[in-house]
């Protein structure tokens, strides 16, 4: 199972002082079908190239939804 832990600072520009933090997890259970067999598969199965894709996207959602909470503190 893919799991992104993500930590979002807010720095002072002038300061380089952290003026807020937020952390994240990230995370997804991967299945899926295997053709006629039905069979599920996790994710040891998935190439290198579908599970880097996975990890970007739990990336990409982590910041998209800690940034508003970053910024609202």
């Amino acid at each position: 199972m893919p799991l992104a832990y993500v930590k979002l600072c807010l720095i002072n520009a002038e300061t380089l002082a952290v003026e807020r933090e937020v952390r994240l997890k990230q995370s997804e259970l991967v299945t899926y079908e295997n053709g006629r067999d039905r069979a599920v598969r996790t994710w040891q199965a998935l190439t290198a190239k579908q599970e880097t894709d996975y990890l970007d996207r739990l990336m990409r959602e982590a910041v998209a939804s800690g940034v508003p909470h970053l910024l609202a503190q």
